[in-house]
């Protein structure tokens, strides 16, 4: 239980990060698609660095840890890509 309201309250977070950057100043489309994944990510190491009071909350935190990792790292090549891929369409 502990675990889901961990990973509720980062989503929560992330999406209130997300509408922060898309209601305040302009910013590039690189900074509006990569904020999510990195700002949960974040969130999600600093919970598994200071965290050791329970095993199996801990390892639960490094493997969803370990999951996000590749997950956004797969995300934020692709949309770099796109991104690239549409400036050089643009000329």
């Amino acid at each position: 239980m502990k675990f889901t309201k961990t990973i509720t309250l980062i989503i929560l977070i992330t999406i209130s990060v997300q509408i922060y950057i898309l209601n305040g100043e302009e910013y590039s489309e690189t900074v509006v698609f990569l904020s999510a994944p990195i700002v949960f990510n974040m969130i999600l190491l600093l919970i598994y660095v200071t965290h050791n009071s329970n095993l199996e909350y801990s390892e639960s935190i490094e493997n969803t840890l370990k999951y996000s990792l590749i997950i956004s790292t797969i995300y934020c090549v692709f949309i770099l890509y796109l991104l690239q891929l549409g400036k050089a369409f643009k000329n």
